[in-house]
């Protein structure tokens, strides 16, 4: 079975180490988000836990829920599929207010590692730029 994913070549004039800048920002986004995804699924679980509730139960849900939209973009970034990074940047743009009304809740550190997290991972996702690796060559 073939690999199918694009991924960056280096062109004439090119060397090994320009293909793999191109990569790096693709991959650090696509971490950043799996860590999302991570924390997404503990405070789901916990908030589950927590309470016991049937309000705890459904935020423990929703949150799961994002956890595998989030998870999706972690996964195309990592194949470096330009369509990912428009979502990505979105969801983090919006977790900055999202970790302000964390840290007015009554948890401020986590609402700094909210937003920073956020701002952090805008910043690489902002870097991915598309190019020759979203071209994807039809099978023979």
């Amino acid at each position: 079975m073939t690999d199918r994913s694009p991924r960056p070549t280096a062109g004439p004039g090119q060397g090994a180490d320009t293909a793999r800048r191109a990569e790096g920002p693709w991959t650090i986004a696509a971490g950043l988000m799996a860590a999302q995804v991570l924390g997404l699924v503990v405070t789901g679980i916990w908030s589950g836990f927590d309470g016991g509730s049937a309000r705890s139960w459904s935020f423990a849900a929703t949150l799961v829920v994002l956890a595998g939209c989030v998870a999706a973009l972690a996964w195309f970034l990592g194949q470096r599929r330009s369509a990912a990074r428009t979502p990505t940047l979105l969801w983090n743009a919006l977790l900055v207010p999202i970790g302000f009304t964390v840290g007015d809740g009554g948890a401020p550190w986590m609402g700094w590692l909210i937003v920073g997290w956020a701002v952090v991972t805008f910043g690489a996702a902002l870097l991915c730029r598309a190019g020759a690796q979203d071209s994807v060559e039809p099978a023979p």
